[in-house]
């Protein structure tokens, strides 16, 4: 198994190209890879199933071996890693159902376009009952998010 471990905007994620298909990631295997004192250590893996010349898709595992639903860093540093891989400025990175555009800037900054978020608190039914705040609630992700991405090598 062959890792790079890539930093964004201080959260570092490990990166692994799924080319091994012996070598499957379960949630276990996530957490222990994760872990700072018996494992590599990371904030969570950036796990690329498949890639074209610009555009990846990916899966992001959190540290305790769920999956994201989406990370800004996580996204911006699969776009770096296929920019770099395929000499692209502009690459697309698909997570679950979402595609985001990522644009190579000056240096090791990318700028990705995260679309619209939405955001649901979490409560009991019963907290949701007594509410009279309307949920789930829609937010712009501000136009554009920016982070420099850097990266090491590891094995």
């Amino acid at each position: 198994m062959r890792l790079s471990k890539w930093h964004g905007l201080g959260n570092d994620y490990l990166l692994l190209e799924q080319s091994e298909p012996s070598f499957e990631l379960t949630p276990e295997r996530v957490a222990r890879l994760c872990d700072y004192h018996f494992g590599v250590g990371s904030d969570g893996i950036v796990e690329i199933v498949s890639t074209s010349a610009d555009e990846a898709e990916a899966r992001i595992w959190n540290p305790d071996g769920s999956l994201a639903e989406l990370s800004g860093n996580g996204v911006r540093i699969a776009a770096r890693w296929l920019a770099r891989r395929n000499a692209r400025a502009d690459v697309q990175i698909r997570v679950g159902e979402r595609t985001v555009e990522a644009h190579m800037l000056g240096g090791l900054e990318v700028e990705t376009e995260m679309g619209d978020v939405t955001v649901e608190e979490r409560r009991s039914p019963r907290a949701r009952a007594r509410s009279r705040a309307p949920r789930p609630r829609s937010l712009r992700a501000g136009a554009k998010a920016r982070s420099r991405c850097t990266w090491s090598a590891a094995t």
